[in-house]
């Protein structure tokens, strides 16, 4: 069971350069756990978090520039332990008009992430994905640098979107086979541990999409997604488990000002 509130108010511009921003508070309450005879891995844990968030636009005569801050308080607790966090976050991005229907951009953001409950309390079979899964009271949360820089083109329906980025993650929570079994009624389940290590993601994404023609009222458009990311232990070099490394996608949409049809492949 899961209740969320977010709200937010808008402020008036603080500058002659702040076009708009907003102050917001974000409550979450989580009630989870999985204690049937099937799935039997995560003792029932409440999960209660609070939040201030500030979002900022500033627009200059050469570029625009959007930041954001939140500060969070996340507290766990089941029947045995009680784990508190108060991660932070900030973001920002840079951007500017080359020529018309061009625009660069850049940006930084260092986000914290709390430990969620199974990294924390697991402790038993996964039949859904056949782990025994193990969970490490003693987890940090982690910390994320990411840099990003790209590239925009929007004119009508044709939209170019070029994206590379670089995520060092002090202190990545990972779930890892350690190589081992276990037998679940009969069954062989990997034996996955919950660790702590420095990682690094590299990443590069193309998007895009082209009005291919209009036929009556509707717009025939295609589109096209490519995904390369690869992830590794900072340690050993070591590529982590279960991150895809490529991922490609491409569709075609039919749209006018009722309909929205689109099929993905």
């Amino acid at each position: 069971d899961a209740y969320e509130l977010k709200t937010s108010i808008n402020h008036k511009p603080l500058i002659d350069q702040n076009s708009n921003g907003l102050i917001g508070f974000h409550f979450q309450n989580k009630d989870q756990g999985a204690l049937g005879e099937e799935e039997g891995h995560l003792e029932r844990t409440k999960t209660n978090s609070f939040a201030l968030f500030v979002l900022e636009n500033f627009n200059f005569e050469s570029f625009d520039l959007d930041v954001g801050g939140r500060i969070e308080s996340v507290n766990l607790k089941n029947t045995d332990h009680e784990n508190g966090f108060f991660p932070g976050a900030f973001s920002s991005t840079i951007k500017t008009e080359l020529v018309p229907n061009n625009t660069v951009f850049a940006g930084f953001d260092f986000t914290q992430r709390a430990p969620n409950p199974v990294e924390l309390y697991a402790n038993g079979p996964h039949h859904a994905l056949e782990n025994f899964e193990n969970g490490e009271i003693t987890l940090n949360k982690e910390s994320s640098y990411n840099f990003s820089l790209g590239y925009n083109y929007e004119k009508d329906l044709n939209k170019v979107k070029i994206e590379v980025y670089y995520n060092y993650i002090d202190d990545f929570i990972a779930a890892d086979r350690d190589g081992a079994t276990v037998e679940v009624e009969g069954e062989d389940f990997n034996n996955v541990i919950h660790d702590q290590y420095n990682a690094i993601f590299t990443g590069a994404e193309l998007s895009g999409q082209y009005g291919i023609a209009k036929i009556d009222n509707f717009d025939l458009i295609s589109n096209l997604t490519i995904d390369f990311l690869k992830g590794y232990r900072t340690s050993n070099d070591k590529a982590l488990s279960r991150i895809p490394q490529s991922k490609i996608n491409a569709g075609l949409q039919v749209l006018n000002d009722n309909w929205d049809a689109n099929l993905n492949y």
